[in-house]
């Protein structure tokens, strides 16, 4: 779930977002062909501070750029 609340936003969300269409054909709502990655959006997770935030499985991950998101998406993908 990437976070597209006002200081995710101004710190990148959008370019969070632009990427995963990008590089991985995922928009909002969408989930990949091996069903192991699912895009969502919210509003705000009250994580302010680390802008720009994604969830992952319940976990905040915060201060993230396109190189990180990879990083994450390969890790679920890899997942068993």
């Amino acid at each position: 779930m990437v976070c597209t609340g006002t200081a995710c936003y101004i710190k990148g969300a959008n370019n969070l977002l632009a990427h995963l269409k990008n590089h991985h054909d995922l928009s909002d709502g969408d989930t990949t062909n091996d069903g192991k990655v699912s895009l969502l959006t919210a509003r705000c997770v009250g994580a302010c501070s680390l802008a720009p935030v994604v969830v992952v499985d319940n976990k905040i991950l915060g201060e993230v750029n396109s190189e990180k998101l990879d990083e994450v998406i390969k890790r679920c993908r890899d997942a068993v």
